[in-house]
């Protein structure tokens, strides 16, 4: 249906450090470089959930405080972020369900959501729903 406006984020080691300390998240994998080396992933990898807040900031600034009271969002993560990657979070919307009574218009909005990084490996994808209720004054 509609494509949005992409949003950008670039992730680097100091973001993901000050997220694990603000989280409490200090898995040796996001924070300890001689670790995360040994890891499958040879490197240390962004939080799962600062993808997840992208994803939110992303649907925010569509749909404002309608988003933080009713929005619901379900991630599939495909690919760790990396410190160096230029997140591309992208969207459309996928259906727009209008319901009305006579004092109330009810819109309910799905969204298909994608995070690729600088390189076009596809990060993660959201299912996001936003339900916004207007009364009708007559």
């Amino acid at each position: 249906m509609d494509n949005l406006t992409t949003l950008v984020r670039k992730i680097n080691q100091k973001l993901i450090n000050d997220y694990a300390e603000v989280s409490g998240d200090k898995n040796p994998i996001h924070v300890d470089s001689s670790f995360a080396e040994k890891s499958q992933f040879k490197g240390t990898i962004a939080h799962g959930m600062m993808i997840v807040g992208y994803f939110s900031d992303f649907m925010d600034r569509i749909h404002g405080s309608d988003w933080s009271q009713t929005g619901r969002i379900k991630v599939k993560f495909r690919n760790p972020a990396k410190p160096g990657d230029t997140l591309s979070i992208s969207g459309e919307l996928k259906r727009q369900k209008e319901m009305a009574t006579d004092s109330v218009v009810t819109t309910s909005s799905k969204y298909s959501l994608q995070c690729h990084n600088q390189r076009g490996e596809f990060i993660s994808s959201a299912t996001a729903e936003v339900v916004i209720t207007d009364r009708i004054s007559h």
